[in-house]
């Protein structure tokens, strides 16, 4: 990012991007990846070789939100038009922001206190002049200043933060595109491709966000879904439940006898004691049980109140031990493979 870009059209699809992951719960670092004009960009007295940064943002797309247009304009008009203007307008409220100059010598130090800066935050997004690392900005000559490196985005990714990088659109088929960066970002990131996202930005210059979400030292990524086997492994409650004929959970094997019996059987044996023991919730024991299973798993969470996500989230936390782990097996694992009646 360099200064006579600020609060052009890239800026503000760049900036409603981040509002909008701000407003779904995600804590917001800035990385500008702030340059100097590298000279190479400059005529012999001093002026810019190309325009970048005059497209300002046209009036038919600032209904998407005026306030966020009209101080961006403002910003890029005025003789003060920089990264600094920007955060100063606090666009992104509580933000954290990295703008220290990245140079070629200096770039492992100056990631590393990048890395530093932002340890509090959930989402860094990356605002590079170019994008990801290709063979033209080869290292460690000047124009690499222009590129995020590959393993600049798997540090963040190790240390537990997802990634949003900026990425100018190469051209090429979107396709071949697409799928060229997905397949480097899974080869030298060490994430899936399958679970990268890519939201482009069409309006002038073609913009893409990859999107790459953090892994967790469990290899887990939460989803939004529903509850452990409709409830039954949530609590004893869901055993005196009643349901209307014709609902399909009527017919649920956990719903019937013996299964009930067996299973408030568990409840009172094994199960509550072991919550006792941990102090925690029924979900949170067979969340934690069932992590200590598998490599890669993704965790179905139920989302009509907020305390349920905090609930799944601090299984993470709670070390089983061994005999625990398979004292859990032994009776919960039926319960899954609808045994409950052996």
């Amino acid at each position: 990012m360099q200064d006579r870009y600020a609060g052009d059209i890239g800026d503000y699809g760049k900036i409603g991007l981040l509002k909008c992951l701000q407003a779904h719960g995600f804590t917001i670092g800035v990385n500008w990846y702030r340059v100097h004009t590298p000279d190479i960009e400059k005529k012999k007295d001093g002026t810019f070789k190309q325009n970048d940064g005059k497209h300002l943002i046209p009036d038919n797309i600032k209904e998407c939100d005026y306030s966020l247009a009209d101080t961006l304009t403002e910003i890029a008009k005025s003789k003060n038009r920089s990264v600094t203007a920007i955060q100063k307008a606090d666009l992104i409220p509580n933000a954290v922001y990295y703008d220290e100059y990245l140079t070629t010598e200096g770039r492992r130090e100056w990631h590393q206190k990048a890395m530093k800066k932002f340890e509090n935050v959930e989402l860094v997004f990356l605002d590079p002049d170019n994008g990801l690392f290709v063979k033209s900005g080869n290292r460690p000559v000047k124009k690499s200043i222009k590129y995020v490196f590959f393993e600049e985005v798997r540090d963040y990714i190790k240390s537990g933060k997802s990634v949003l990088v900026y990425n100018h659109r190469g051209r090429v088929q979107e396709k071949e595109y697409f799928d060229d960066k997905k397949d480097k970002l899974q080869e030298f990131v060490e994430v899936t491709k399958e679970r990268i996202r890519v939201i482009t930005f069409p309006k002038r210059t073609v913009r893409d966000y990859f999107a790459i979400p953090a892994c967790t030292k469990h290899h887990t990524t939460f989803q939004v879904y529903g509850a452990l086997e409709e409830g039954y492994l949530t609590g004893p409650e869901h055993l005196i439940r009643t349901y209307q004929p014709g609902d399909i959970r009527a017919r649920l094997p956990w719903n019937t006898e013996p299964y009930q019996k067996n299973l408030q059987n568990l409840y009172d044996e094994v199960w509550t004691p072991l919550t006792r023991k941990y102090n925690c919730s029924y979900a949170n024991l067979f969340e934690a049980w069932t992590l200590n299973q598998y490599d890669n798993l993704s965790l179905l969470i139920g989302c009509r109140h907020p305390e349920t996500i905090l609930d799944t989230v601090s299984c993470l936390n709670l070390s089983l031990k061994q005999e625990d782990l398979q004292l859990l097996s032994e009776t919960a694992k039926p319960v899954q493979v609808k045994e409950l009646d052996k």
